[in-house]
């Protein structure tokens, strides 16, 4: 029997949901060690804890980028 899942893990597109982040920046997250990642033991779906990047959402401040059609 798999080890049991925290509920705090969640898919990476749940968690850019929830925080209003790109998934791109939540992969980086947990690429860099930011946030704690883990795979799914039966379908390897990289998850990563939420309640860590919802926290870390909060602390860190946003690009304000120009849209791509203003050049």
């Amino acid at each position: 029997m798999p080890p049991a899942i925290p509920k705090r893990f969640r898919p990476i597109a749940d968690v850019a949901y929830v925080t209003g982040r790109p998934k791109r920046t939540i992969r980086n997250w947990a690429a860099d060690g930011r946030i704690e990642r883990m795979e799914h033991p039966r379908t390897g779906a990289v998850l990563v804890d939420l309640v860590a990047a919802e926290r870390l959402s909060e602390q860190t401040g946003r690009r304000n980028r120009a849209p791509a059609h203003a050049a």
